[in-house]
């Protein structure tokens, strides 16, 4: 048992949540070979047993998802307490394989999940993470949905698409927390894309998903305005054919990055979904499932339509008249993937607190851009502000080698720090330092602007829970090359988070067992992508960070709302 302990994932835990290190599925395979026992210990009865398995991706995905139980048992959960998972597919076309086997897992009130094909390398063909909640699964099934309740709609409806897979549309965690499961931009009563729709298109639909999911939740649900941060994703495979060329791809991911910004200001109105009374809700529900669904695409379609040509000059002057008029101050990371599921050309995944909730704390945004001048032996040293102009990171700055940082996070003290940091890294020599090390550069920069993050929001290194490091690589990059510079990706992240525990600024909470196990540690996923967007330019490296007191946010809106024992 201590042997296979030393094996399982690293699980953080902070009270009642718990978040699991990313799992690789040649690395779970590998360890249910060696610990069948264990596995059937935790594989859920009256399925095919796993040993039954025999296509690849099929065993990779029940070692994961029993590595992931076992992760959550050794912590003092159970499988079915899971409130989130980031599934990531080697190839799409294995994605009925692995959602097969996944979707016998969890049973009754699934977790939500948001779902990309990942450049895994040759040996992995499934990866994951996930986040839970101590007891909630068990909470739920007593009729007590204060602490948990699941958004999971199965039936075809007019407001939001369906699930396609074994998963919850939301998760709302103490009533003002709200994770969603990735969106597509899928026609809710058919559950198929659009025909001849453009990505921009999609994204419109995304964003209305979004709001509408979002409308229904607990707590008088909320608003796009009222997202803490979201990821973009984008596929390749549908975006890169119509641009040609690092400069017409980086307009188009602009233009995508401004528009979903824009979308999600003000309550919602510019995702199509403006949010209603309940009175007004329940009159129009009627007349909604009155309408003719023949007649939804094109009478909506023009909504998510994108603005006729116009020139550079044109389209930012509209784009800062949108977002001046309805800001969204949740920062957004915009991750190019391979392949999205059903062959979209978008995915949308947003975290988000209650409108009231939301008018109580008024997070505010905490943005900043450094540079470090790399001195001799690959140590960084601050160097004073550099402008940093929209040509972008990589080729703005100072002469000599740099590494470049901008972080966007939404703070509350003491409660949330929500957002990233992005990097990337200016070398005159490009020959000069192998690849790895000026990743470890990147990525520790990255890595001290969300502890200074994490400061400024008054928050310790116990609630630093989650780390997702997306990092861009090529194609035809060997397997055991790419294994080793996630590998140095992560000792140098975590080297960052133990050092800043040594030193101090975090107070008693802020000890971490420098072990690598247990303690403070948070979890960390490293998460190899096709590109990585941070807005304005392409980087190397953005670095997307989960902090929070929930108990906190609990005990203050209760008494907010005028609570009494």
């Amino acid at each position: 048992p201590s042997v296979a302990n030393a094996l399982l994932p690293h699980v953080h835990v902070d009270g009642e949540h718990a978040y699991v290190d990313g799992i690789r599925g040649s690395e779970a395979r590998a360890f249910v070979a060696h610990f069948p026992e264990l596995a059937r210990a935790v594989w859920p009865k009256g399925l095919r047993a796993w040993e039954a398995l025999e296509d690849d991706v099929e065993q990779q995905m029940a070692a994961c998802l029993v590595m992931l139980s076992l992760a959550l048992r050794r912590a003092g959960l159970e499988r079915r307490d899971a409130t989130y998972v980031h599934l990531a597919i080697g190839n799409m076309g294995n994605f009925a394989k692995g959602n097969a086997v996944y979707c016998t897992f969890f049973g009754l009130h699934p977790p939500s999940r948001s779902c990309v094909e990942l450049p895994l390398g040759a040996a992995d063909r499934v990866a994951l993470d996930a986040c839970a909640m101590r007891g909630s699964h068990q909470r739920m099934l007593e009729g007590e949905f204060g602490v948990r309740h699941v958004l999971h709609v199965q039936s075809l409806s007019h407001w939001a698409p369906t699930c396609i897979g074994p998963y919850s549309q939301a998760q709302a965690l103490y009533g003002h927390f709200y994770m969603l499961a990735g969106q597509i931009g899928l026609v809710p009563f058919s559950m198929a894309l659009p025909e001849g729709a453009t990505a921009a298109q999609e994204l419109g639909l995304c964003v209305r998903h979004c709001a509408a999911i979002l409308d229904t939740l607990p707590e008088g649900g909320a608003a796009l305005s009222h997202a803490l941060q979201g990821i973009l994703w984008v596929a390749a495979a549908r975006t890169y054919g119509a641009a040609s060329g690092v400069e017409a791809r980086a307009a188009m991911l602009r233009r995508l990055y401004r528009q979903a910004r824009a979308a999600g200001g003000s309550r919602g109105e510019n995702a199509g979904y403006p949010r209603k009374s309940l009175e007004e809700k329940k009159k129009e529900q009627e007349e909604r499932s009155a309408r003719a669904m023949a007649s939804f695409m094109p009478r909506n379609m023009a909504l998510f339509a994108p603005p006729p040509d116009s020139s550079d000059e044109e389209e930012d002057a509209d784009d800062a008249a949108v977002e001046e008029e309805v800001p969204w101050a949740a920062p957004l990371a915009v991750v190019i993937v391979p392949v999205l599921p059903k062959n979209c050309a978008v995915e949308v995944e947003v975290n988000a607190i209650t409108e009231t909730s939301y008018m109580r704390y008024r997070p505010r945004p905490l943005v900043a851009r450094r540079s470090y001048a790399i001195a001799g032996a690959g140590e960084l040293s601050a160097a004073p502000s550099i402008p940093w102009p929209k040509v972008g990171p990589a080729v703005a700055g100072a002469s000599g080698d740099c590494v470049k940082v901008a972080s966007a996070f939404q703070v509350v003290d003491g409660v949330f720090l929500a957002g990233h940091a992005s990097g990337a890294l200016r070398r005159e020599d490009a020959a000069a330092q192998p690849l790895s090390d000026g990743l470890r550069l990147v990525v520790r920069s990255c890595a001290e602007a969300v502890l200074e993050g994490l400061r400024e929001s008054k928050l310790s290194l116990q609630n630093l829970h989650h780390l997702r490091l997306f990092v861009p690589v090529d194609d035809g990059l060997p397997g055991l090359v790419l294994s080793k510079l996630l590998d140095a990706a992560r000792e140098s992240l975590l080297l960052a988070v133990q050092g800043a525990a040594r030193g101090g600024g975090f107070g008693a909470n802020g000890v971490v067992d420098c072990t690598g196990r247990g303690g403070t540690l948070p979890a960390v996923t490293l998460v190899p992508c096709r590109d990585a967007f941070d807005g304005e330019d392409f980087c190397d490296v953005i670095l997307q960070v989960t902090a929070h007191d929930l108990r906190r946010m609990e005990a203050d809106m209760w008494v907010h709302d005028g609570g009494h024992v």
